[in-house]
């Protein structure tokens, strides 16, 4: 049985949440898998899913030994980014799935 990430915490405009890293990249039948981030506001019942493409750090590496962690300024601008989408961290319901693009993705070390 795979083991969770520690939650951590961020605030976004005085607005708390929670996350941690559900899946690292790794590779299936099915094909490549990016990193998958679970974001619930503190106060919040609606879990958002943030599913980043799979990224090609070295060709020497394998996906299953990479383990990245998404800096709080990605994470944040990726969380408002759900909530223009239509995310409400408060309401009730189905996880938000959010795919972050590749060129946000790319944009991220900027």
């Amino acid at each position: 049985m795979a083991t969770r990430e520690p939650i951590s915490e961020l605030t976004i405009g005085g607005t708390k949440y929670r996350w941690s890293i559900e899946r690292y990249p790794r590779y299936t039948s099915e094909g490549y898998f990016g990193l998958r981030v679970h974001v619930q506001a503190a106060n919040g019942s609606r879990l958002l899913v943030l599913d980043f493409p799979f990224e090609e750090r070295d060709h020497r590496t394998m996906p299953h030994h990479q383990r990245p962690k998404p800096s709080v300024r990605e994470l944040s601008r990726q969380i408002v980014g759900a909530i223009n989408a239509g995310w409400e961290p408060t309401s009730r319901g189905r996880p938000f799935v959010y795919a972050v693009s590749e060129t946000a993705s790319a944009d991220r070390d900027r």
